[in-house]
């Protein structure tokens, strides 16, 4: 009993689905490769199912089965973080995890042993090298073309060693702090900018200062995803740092102009066996507004949701379509 309503998700992705009333799930077009780590969650309740595993091209990947007690998940379960450490901790408990410096590998106490959660890659075998094609004829001379129009003026590069331009309604993914902070340069549009970060990163910060160099104007807190900043003509630096245990995983800043119109949300996809739609998020949103139509003209707000995610369970029932809207910051 109580299957029901647990999500299953692929870390590290937006590839997730929830239980039905048997515990049954899938989860449709993931990519094929090797290493996924597969995560268990409902409500405060968090585990890792599955480490190291593979999905190939076209095929169909069996997870078995997972028992899960009353007790486990109605109690403090779930990882619990304890750090970066050169050996294992003492005393360890279930659940515990950490990354271990001296060989780059993080690791799960299963109750009885360390289960490796993520470990380094190896290379991959060279492969065999390919034949000389043949060579092809010689083309004949072409007539020299006329000079063209000159090319409008680039973007201003960075300044400096280490500082990387920060692109308008670009979302900067998968960027990983190498010494606990990178610098970013930003010339803020005339409308104001809107900064968003990877949302549950509670231990990333980004802080904005004035390229003079004085005290920084605004930063993220601990919660917060997103925020504003004022239109400057001269350029702010963008400082991005992370604490202990969290500047080695990728993570995902961007901005958009407070005055240019938020992108729809995409890569919606829906779960029509239990009502999950699920979308990724889009720079500069605070939340996303649910409407429904049941004639496909006159739409009705049913739910604004923070999350990247909707349960529409009476939309199985009822039928009909859902519209999405992203809703900014202020």
């Amino acid at each position: 009993t109580g299957n029901e309503g647990f999500l299953v998700f692929v870390a590290g992705t937006s590839y997730m689905a929830a239980t039905d009333s048997a515990g049954n799930f899938t989860i449709s077009g993931i990519p094929a490769q090797s290493g996924y780590l597969i995560i268990i969650m409902k409500g405060s309740f968090t585990t890792v199912w599955l480490t190291q595993q593979s999905v190939s091209a076209g095929g169909t990947a069996n997870l078995g089965t997972k028992n899960l007690t009353s007790t486990e998940i109605g109690g403090a379960g779930g990882l619990q973080w304890k750090g970066s450490f050169a050996v294992a901790p003492t005393n360890p408990q279930t659940n515990w995890a950490y990354y271990n410096t001296t060989n780059r590998t993080s690791y799960i106490w299963n109750g009885s042993e360390w289960d490796i959660l993520a470990a380094p890659g190896v290379d991959g075998q060279n492969g065999d090298k390919g034949e000389t094609g043949a060579t092809g004829p010689q083309g004949e001379t072409g007539a020299a073309g006329q000079d063209g129009a000159d090319g409008p003026q680039g973007p201003q590069g960075p300044s400096g060693s280490g500082i990387i331009v920060l692109q308008e309604n670009v979302e900067q993914s998968g960027i990983v702090v190498p010494n606990k902070f990178d610098i970013y340069m930003l010339t803020v549009p005339a409308g104001g900018a809107i900064f968003s970060k990877t949302s549950g990163d509670n231990k990333v910060y980004i802080s904005v200062y004035p390229s003079n160099g004085s005290s920084a104007i605004v930063r993220s807190d601990s919660s917060n995803t997103s925020f504003s900043i004022p239109y400057s003509s001269d350029p702010f630096l963008v400082v991005v740092s992370a604490g202990d245990g969290y500047f080695s995983r990728p993570y995902k800043i961007g901005y958009v102009s407070a005055d240019t119109a938020l992108s729809a949300p995409a890569n919606v996809q829906v779960n029509s066996s239990n009502g999950l739609v699920s979308w990724s998020s889009i720079i500069g949103a605070k939340g996303y507004a649910v409407y429904r139509s049941t004639d496909g003209t006159t739409y009705t707000q049913i739910d604004d949701v923070d999350a990247t995610y909707f349960i529409d369970g009476f939309g199985i029932l009822l039928g009909g379509d859902l519209l999405l809207q992203s809703r900014r910051l202020q």
